[in-house]
């Protein structure tokens, strides 16, 4: 099962409060893992787009649907996204929870 809807199917009984909750200061919420292991793929497949497309030049990278589609801008996120490679790694617990 690819790992996306492996996620989908675990996250799929809980009611939103569920979700959202933090279960320690250091412990995202379920949500926050959803969004964040959602990131990285974009991240990763945007990345990879020129070994699909057959190229050996690795700096032309494809669009991040994150972008393309108007996702950061409907959810009110900064672009570029803060954190490693945008993803929003490292930004510290606090930042993460806004």
């Amino acid at each position: 099962m690819r790992a996306n809807a492996l996620l989908l199917e675990i996250v799929t009984g809980l009611y939103d409060e569920q979700a959202s909750r933090w279960p320690a200061p250091t412990a995202p919420s379920a949500k926050w893992h959803l969004w964040h292991v959602s990131r990285w793929s974009d991240i990763v497949q945007s990345t990879l787009f020129p070994v699909t497309n057959g190229e050996s030049d690795l700096s032309n990278k494809g669009p991040e649907l994150w972008q393309a589609l108007g996702i950061a801008d409907e959810w009110g996120f900064m672009i570029p996204m803060p954190g490693k490679l945008g993803g929003g790694t490292g930004l510290g617990n606090e930042r993460q929870q806004t």
